[in-house]
């Protein structure tokens, strides 16, 4: 559909979305169709745009921007890449045609998530505790302090995990995806040539 609402078929969105500078794809995770869609979408603009596009996506951490760029282009196996890499479940079904898709058009392909030990530790110890850390894992972080302001709709969806951890241990579950989406959207602003897809939950 339209910004405004009315019905767009395919070809019109692909128009529509080759002239955005960043195009944000919100993806259920557990949905083929989706992943199939994404794909589709990235082989179209890339065919308009061969030498001017990036792509980027939540599932992939920024301490693997290494094996992703010796994958994409063409110095390790698939084999090798996924030996190494840490990669969702669903990876060789959903993530890995794209990550290929870039290895055959030549593409960068970006790790733009933060790396989940970190997400895991500012969850149990809040963002400050992230200046604790050393000078290279902060590397792998947006530029530190990360602000964040606690608002009620987070708070809520965020609630039922609160209640599923330790008992007595204040959760710092937004916080946390506040990292992630900090860290997402450094890594795009760092790697942002013309054109930039990136995939990632719709929350």
């Amino acid at each position: 559909f339209t910004a405004e609402g009315g019905k767009a078929d395919y070809n019109l969105m692909i128009k529509t979305l080759s002239k955005a500078d960043i195009v944000f794809i919100g993806e259920t995770h557990n949905c083929p169709i989706a992943h199939w869609l994404e794909y589709e979408i990235a082989s179209d603009i890339a065919e308009r745009y061969p030498n001017g596009l990036v792509l980027g996506a939540e599932m992939f951490e920024r301490d693997n921007q290494l094996l992703v760029d010796e994958y994409v282009s063409g110095l390790i196996s698939s084999d090798k890449f996924e030996a190494e890499a840490k990669l969702w479940d669903n990876h060789y079904t959903d993530y890995a045609p794209l990550l290929y898709l870039a290895r055959e058009k030549g593409l960068r392909f970006v790790a733009t998530n933060v790396p989940r030990r970190y997400a895991s530790f500012v969850k149990d110890n809040g963002l400050q505790a992230l200046e604790t850390l050393s000078e290279e894992a902060k590397s792998l972080m947006p530029p530190l302090p990360i602000a964040f302001d606690e608002s009620q709709a987070e708070n809520e969806m965020f609630s039922f995990m609160n209640m599923m951890g330790r008992h007595g241990t204040d959760s710092h579950y937004a916080e946390a995806q506040a990292l992630k989406d900090a860290a997402m959207a450094w890594s795009i602003a760092e790697n942002f040539d013309r054109r930039f897809i990136h995939f990632n939950g719709n929350f």
